[in-house]
């Protein structure tokens, strides 16, 4: 069968970063995430074991979590093989299984050995790839195509789940420990046998193709695999990513969102061309050596020092670029995604003005900027506009903005008094009825939240901040651009709205600006 160092190198690595570990301890987001969606009961103080096993078979790595045993497929880089096995071995399973006629065993040698011969005794020059055979001898593929498809539910599941030695596979994941995607196997089925647009090419089992692992048609020191078949996903992350958005059951925006920035880095750190449209705008725009080989982008995975919150949190850019001088061994084995941890011990040079936003191509909900109580009166200079934007304004809860305008370090006097302008402001603090409260607040609500973003939009350096993050991050923390809808663009101001924070439920007050 086929060497798989780098593949085995990275289970090791999932291995290592889950075996022995408290949840809570576990290094990232992405792990954290993997364990509480195939455990749902899962604690921060819930151990997990992961010893490595090299001898197992269909199954690459055990999780065991709470006295239940989980085993999992790990997958990564490209061209994805889910199954491998000799030949001859396969045609006896299917004998057995299916009592395929002796027509349909000689068709599938005939297609596996790709020289005109049913045993591989063919002439090296007579030996076809896979698109020739198809033009040469349609029958034998449509009959091998007719089988599959006839059993394609019972041969997928001996592919995907159970291999030639009767194992089990309950999750698919796809990537490294820094950043990965996963589905069950039965979603990993159901999306395989409900697939159905048409092949341009090969034998398909749903979006897998069943081929020959190595013809060898020039001749090659690998003779000996001409005979062995091979089931490849190779759509295998996009497919998991769409299962996924399908089944998706947990902190779909945080995940979805940070899998979508290491997509991004490694699309960046694997084409790294002048032709490449990003790299091409990166070029034009930011201050580039001439040679990219030692430039990568470098996810951000730290809380950094915000003047404006006057605190470590974290900042606009998801993406920033780097000049090091890198192992490529070092890039395959974290399938060209880096983060600042990965760099912890490597020596780099920041580019400044190369910080880059990323948003999740389906979100319109994500926020731009949250103050907080002193964040807003930092960039402001008064908390009076905050407060008149946070009142509650219907007659059940209109009684929670005395709590309100405390939070916002105001009393009902002061918040008065901030608002000459606004008529009858005064019966929010008089015996009038609840009715006229309430209308008056309707009123100051929106009269605060047109004057927020109106100050937003008059004032330059209150924009760049709240979008870019310029004067509240040093570099390379300011996000110059943004990566929204496959699109590399510079980061300017749009159209937003002003709203409270989802917390003022429960005590946390904060005004947020969205996009609209």
């Amino acid at each position: 069968m086929g060497n798989n160092l780098h593949g085995n190198t990275n289970e090791k690595s999932l291995s290592a970063s889950l075996h022995n570990k408290k949840h809570k301890d576990l290094a990232n987001l992405n792990l954290r995430t993997f364990i509480k969606e195939i455990h749902p009961t899962v604690t921060d103080d819930t151990l997990i074991q992961c010893p490595y096993n090299a001898s197992m078979k269909k199954q690459d790595i055990q999780i065991l979590i709470a006295n239940k045993t989980y085993f999992i497929s790990v997958k990564t880089g490209s061209g994805n093989s889910i199954h491998q096995e000799k030949l001859e071995p396969f045609i006896k399973i299917l004998k057995e299984s299916y009592s395929i006629s002796d027509s349909l065993a000689n068709d599938i040698r005939f297609f596996v050995w790709g020289d005109g011969t049913y045993d591989g005794s063919g002439l090296k020059e007579n030996r076809l790839n896979a698109s020739k055979i198809k033009k040469l001898y349609p029958n034998i593929i449509n009959n091998i195509q007719s089988f599959f498809h006839q059993h394609k539910k019972e041969l997928l599941t001996r592919f995907l789940v159970t291999g030639r030695f009767n194992g089990h596979i309950d999750y698919i994941y796809y990537g490294t420990p820094l950043s990965g995607v996963w589905c069950a196997t039965q979603d990993a089925l159901n999306f395989h046998n409900d697939y159905s647009a048409k092949s341009r090419g090969g034998i398909k089992l749903g979006n897998t193709t069943f081929q020959t692992w190595n013809r060898c048609i020039e001749g090659h020191k690998k003779e000996n695999e001409r005979d062995t078949i091979q089931l490849k996903w190779g759509a295998i992350q996009t497919d998991i990513s769409n299962i996924r958005k399908t089944n998706i059951t947990l902190n779909m925006g945080t995940q979805e969102g940070d899998s979508g920035e290491f997509n991004f880095c490694t699309e960046l750190n694997r084409s790294k061309s002048n032709s490449n449209r990003y790299w091409k705008f990166l070029i034009e725009n930011v201050n580039l050596p001439e040679s990219l080989d030692n430039i990568y982008a470098v996810k951000v995975s730290n809380n950094v020092f915000s003047k404006l919150a006057n605190m470590k949190v974290l900042p606009k850019t998801d993406l920033y670029l780097v000049q090091a001088e890198l192992d490529p061994q070092f890039l395959l084995l974290n399938n060209h995604i880096l983060d600042e941890n990965l760099l912890n011990d490597k020596t780099f040079k920041i580019i400044p003005g190369s910080g880059i936003s990323i948003k999740r191509p389906d979100s319109t909900k994500y926020t731009i900027q949250k103050l907080s109580v002193n964040s807003f009166n930092t960039l402001f200079g008064n908390t009076y506009l905050a407060a008149g934007a946070s009142l509650y304004c219907n007659t059940k809860e209109i009684n929670k903005n005395d709590a309100v305008i405390s939070a916002w370090g105001l009393t009902y006097d002061e918040l008065i008094n901030s608002f000459p302008n606004v008529k009858k402001i005064g019966i929010l603090n008089s015996t009038a009825s609840i009715e006229e409260k309430v209308s008056i607040c309707k009123t100051l609500k929106t009269y605060c939240n047109e004057q927020i973003k109106k100050l937003i939009q008059d004032d330059s350096s209150k924009s760049d901040l709240i979008f870019k993050g310029m004067g509240n991050f040093e570099e390379p923390y300011v996000a110059h651009f943004i990566f929204k809808n496959q699109t590399l663009q510079f980061n300017t101001p749009t159209n937003f709205s002003v709203t409270t924070g989802s917390g003022r439920s429960k005590g946390k007050y904060t005004i947020e600006i969205k996009p609209k």
